[in-house]
């Protein structure tokens, strides 16, 4: 008589909630806003850089290990592949052909809109047929490593593309686009309708670092954190900073706010006010808030961890990215910023 083997349940496997397995397993986390973070299993560490993503996955910045529900569970019991999915299709709950999970295993995770990762690689395969358009980011001074990696692009309509990832790029959905102008027109940097809600850009790498660069644009923290100091910024200006994103930050030592240098000719009121009067909000809406002011009201949120650097009048330029276009190296800003 045959032996029937039991049917794996792969894809079932692959969806038990990897929080509620790594609560099964022993392992703390904590959420800081849409991620769940505590110490990997898998290395000694004093900092969380254990990450588990709204999408399902695991992803460790000291030891770089990450993967499924099913990857998770070999490397913690060290078992084979089948056998993991067995546990996870028999101990854990799953029945044959059911992706019904018991109570622990589906915490509420909020959900959110994404943009479709086709339109991104569309736009980044229309930039590498233009040598004049990658010549735009090689003169921003990024390397082809960090094209491909960013899937930064070209829309074919006039604006580069910079993907706004909601962690890693290419391992996370795509929560926004940012279109920058290619060729001066107005407006200078736009969105997609729909997902434009501000993001912390490059936020990635802010787990297992105690030192994080904060900057007002998006290609300043990419070319910072490319240079070797961590980096981050919000999506929609300096006026978009929201307050939950503090949380993470969890861990981090040091935030160094680096505003761009003001404008003087930005400064001047659309009409009469007297600015004396008006608190940082209101200032906003007449245009009128100065970088540095900017800086001063995300500090607030960080307390004593902040400082804010106002840029050194030997660099020139008015943000991170012309300031390296115009000579300055990134040791000379480490050191001034005073990053080992």
């Amino acid at each position: 008589m045959p032996i029937h083997k039991p049917t794996l349940n792969i894809e079932a496997a692959r969806q038990v909630n990897l929080v509620g397995l790594c609560q099964v397993e022993g392992i703390e986390l904590k959420q800081v806003g849409e991620l769940w973070v505590g110490l990997c299993p898998w290395h000694s560490e004093d900092t969380p850089s254990f990450t588990v993503y709204q999408d399902n996955h695991y992803h460790c910045f000291g030891c770089e290990k990450h993967g499924s529900s099913i990857d998770f569970l070999m490397e913690i019991r060290q078992i084979s592949f089948r056998e993991a999915v067995q546990a996870l299709s028999t101990e854990l709950g799953i029945q044959s052909h059911s992706y019904t999970q018991k109570r622990v295993l589906t915490p509420n995770l909020p959900t959110k809109r994404v943009v479709d990762r086709d339109l991104v690689e569309m736009w980044y395969q229309q930039l590498l047929k233009l040598p004049e358009r990658l010549d735009y980011w090689y003169g921003r001074l990024f390397t082809r490593e960090t094209i491909e990696r960013e899937r930064l692009g070209w829309n074919g309509e006039g604006y580069f593309s910079i993907p706004v990832g909601d962690v890693i790029p290419q391992c996370s959905d795509v929560l926004s686009v940012r279109f920058r102008a290619g060729d001066g027109q107005e407006p200078r940097y736009k969105g997609i309708s729909g997902f434009n809600e501000s993001a912390l850009y490059n936020r990635h790498c802010i787990s297992g670092n105690k030192t994080i660069c904060f900057f007002f644009g998006e290609l300043d923290a990419l070319l910072c954190s490319d240079d070797g100091m961590p980096s981050v910024s919000p999506t929609n200006g300096k006026e978009s900073f929201d307050p939950s994103w503090v949380d993470y930050f969890t861990g981090v030592e040091r935030v160094i706010i680096i505003p761009d240098r003001d404008d003087p000719k930005k400064l001047i009121p659309k009409r009469k006010v007297n600015l004396q009067n008006l608190n940082v909000k209101e200032k906003y809406q007449h245009g009128v808030v100065t970088e540095y002011e900017s800086a001063l009201s995300v500090c607030e949120f960080f307390g004593r961890r902040a400082e804010i650097k106002v840029w050194d009048s030997r660099f020139v330029g008015k943000d991170y990215s012309e300031a390296r276009e115009n000579g300055m190296t990134a040791i000379e800003f480490s050191e001034w910023v005073g990053i080992e």
